[in-house]
Order: C-alpha cells, then structure tokens, then sequence
C-alpha cells in the first residue's frame, strides 16, 4: 500500500458542521479543519454528511482489515471462504475502494 497523504485520523465533527482532526490542540485552535460541510438540503444532511465525512479515517482502517482478513483465510483454507466468485469479488470492491480513498487507480 502507499503512504498515507490524507490528514491522520481520528476526525471528529467540531462546531457546525465542521470537520476536524481529533487532537485536543487543533479543536481549540481550528488548525486541523479537515472539512466544512454546506448543504442545499438543509442542516440534517449536512449535519449527517459531517458524521460521515469524520468516520471516513475509521471505515478505510476496517476495510483494510476486512480485505486482509479476506486475504489471509483465501491463503490458509480457501475451503472456509464459501462462495470462492463471491469472496474474489469482495476482495476486488474492497482493493478498488482502498485505492480510491488513498488517491490511487
């Protein structure tokens, strides 16, 4: 995999709808503004948009371990993965996500 060029998670969504990295100095300071939402919709789905948006670091972190758990039972006992077109297909959709959230094709 590639080095991280993303801000470091954790995030967390600070005053209005604002995205922040999650360390005790950059929330007092606002130096760690990872995103600031605005939404024609209304509040709720900017308000829902920034709780995504800050889980984002977490979710990559459990699809890389879902894919290298997939990886590792494929390698160990390819009889335990059920359906073998199905486990490869999940594999390729998690490689392909990971590649796009890290900026890679």
């Amino acid at each position: 995999m590639s080095a991280q060029r993303h801000t470091p998670g954790p995030w967390a969504v600070s005053d209005h709808r604002t995205v922040i990295a999650d360390a005790a100095d950059r929330i007092a300071t606002k130096m760690g503004i990872v995103a600031e939402l605005y939404s024609w919709m209304g509040c709720d789905e900017a308000d829902a948009n920034a709780v995504l948006i800050a889980n984002a670091p977490r979710m990559l972190i459990a699809l890389k371990t879902i894919r290298a758990e997939i990886e590792s039972a494929i390698e160990d006992d390819p009889a335990v993965i059920g359906d073998p077109a199905m486990t490869r297909e999940c594999h390729r959709i998690a490689d392909e996500a990971i590649c796009e959230a890290e900026g890679r094709s």
